[in-house]
């Protein structure tokens, strides 16, 4: 997994610098992400794997797109524990996931202020 929370090059190779586009997918990213996290804690404390499995689907998705990779993978795994309808390593993930969300915030927040115009 890679030591740098985000990789920015997952979006601009393809679609370049274009500061607006950029902080436009990143704070949805942000603000999507956070409201799922904040779902997912309702879901593990509920136990419910199969709702645990579809919101951890998204994260991962979407994490997937923006070049978090470490939060994909987090996520991948959730998703597939919750498909098996295994919640054990719920909580522990859970927890790597929501710190691997403030790591990606923080880097993210100051990337796009280091190529604000």
């Amino acid at each position: 997994m890679s030591e740098v929370p985000v990789d920015v090059t997952r979006l601009t190779e393809s679609f370049g610098d274009d500061y607006e586009f950029l902080n436009d997918t990143y704070q949805i990213f942000l603000d999507d992400t956070q409201t799922r996290i904040a779902e997912l804690v309702d879901v593990v404390e509920s136990s419910s794997a199969e709702h645990c499995a579809a919101v951890a689907h998204a994260i991962k998705g979407a994490s997937e797109n923006v070049g978090a990779e470490t939060m994909s993978a987090i996520a991948g795994a959730m998703e597939l524990d919750g498909r098996a309808g295994d919640m054990s390593n719920a909580p522990s993930n859970l927890k790597a996931l929501q710190a691997e969300f403030e790591k990606a915030s923080a880097f993210i927040v100051d990337y796009l202020d280091s190529i604000r115009p």
